[in-house]
């Protein structure tokens, strides 16, 4: 699950142990995106 911003991951905590999921299972939009990028220093 993506949350938009860390204070709509944080809303998360609450239910997601009802539902049985853990909080490891939420990422934020910003740190996929970080984790999507890739930096080359090869010009082109």
């Amino acid at each position: 699950m993506a949350a938009i911003c860390a204070i709509c991951k944080s809303q998360f905590s609450k239910v997601l142990p009802y539902y049985g999921f853990q909080m490891d299972q939420v990422i934020s939009i910003h740190q996929l995106v970080g984790d999507a990028l890739v930096l080359s220093t090869n010009e082109i």
